[in-house]
C-alpha cells in the first residue's frame, strides 16, 4: 500500500506542485487515475467513495480520497485472497482425508492438482494444521488402522493395504512412530480416556 501512496504523491507533486494543469487536464488526469485504480482491481469500489472522488474541487482533496479508495480496495483484495486461500485449503484437506489410503498420495501431486507450488502447499498445510503433510497423512492412516484393528477381522497385511502402505513392514514402522508401540501390541494397550 505504501507504494501506491508514494506513486499518488509523486503524481500530485509533478502535476500540481511542479506544473500547473488546466482544469480540463486535471479532469483528464483524474479520469485516468480512477480508471487505472478500478482496472487494477477485481474488487468493487464503494459507490459512495467513487461519487466523492468524482466531485472533488481541489487536487489535494482528490489525491487524499484516491488514497483512501486504494486502501479500501487493497483491504478488499487482501480479504478476498485470504478467504480464497482458506476455502482452497479446506478443499485440499478434504481431498487428503478422502484419499489418504492411496499409497501414492503425495505433496507434489496435490500441489499440481491445485495449481500451487509444492513449497507453498507445504507451508500452508503446516500453518493450517500445525504439522507437515507427511505427519498428517500418517496420522489419518494410523487412526483408520486403529479402527480396523478394533474389528479384529483383518490381518496386518490387509490393514496396511487398506490404509495406504505398500507392505506390512512400512505400516509397522509408521505405526510405531505415531503410536509409540507396534500394531501387535495394540490389543494389549490400555484404552485411552
Amino acid at each position: 500500500m505504501e507504494g501506491i501512496d508514494e506513486l499518488l504523491e509523486e503524481i500530485y507533486r509533478k502535476n500540481f506542485e511542479q506544473h500547473s494543469l488546466s482544469s480540463s487536464m486535471q479532469k483528464l488526469l483524474y479520469a485516468q487515475l480512477i480508471g487505472t485504480i478500478l482496472n487494477c482491481s477485481d474488487a468493487a469500489a464503494p459507490a459512495s467513495e467513487m461519487d466523492n472522488l468524482l466531485q472533488v474541487d481541489t487536487p489535494k482533496v482528490f489525491f487524499a480520497q484516491a488514497k483512501r479508495l486504494c486502501r479500501t480496495i487493497s483491504l478488499q483484495i487482501r480479504q478476498k485472497s485470504e478467504n480464497s486461500t482458506a476455502k482452497n485449503m479446506e478443499e485440499i484437506l478434504a481431498y487428503i482425508r478422502e484419499n489418504y489410503m492411496h499409497y501414492d498420495l503425495s505433496l507434489s501431486y496435490i500441489a499440481l492438482k491445485y495449481h500451487m507450488s509444492e513449497s507453498h502447499l507445504s507451508t500452508s498445510i503446516k500453518k493450517h494444521l500445525g504439522q507437515n503433510f507427511q505427519n498428517y497423512v500418517e496420522q489419518l492412516r494410523i487412526d483408520k488402522a486403529n479402527e480396523l484393528m478394533k474389528s479384529g477381522s483383518l490381518s496386518i497385511q490387509e490393514i496396511s493395504e487398506q490404509v495406504g502402505y505398500l507392505s506390512p513392514h512400512s505400516f509397522r514402522r509408521a505405526y510405531k512412530k505415531v503410536m509409540g508401540y507396534t500394531p501387535s501390541q495394540h490389543g494389549s494397550r490400555p484404552a485411552a480416556d
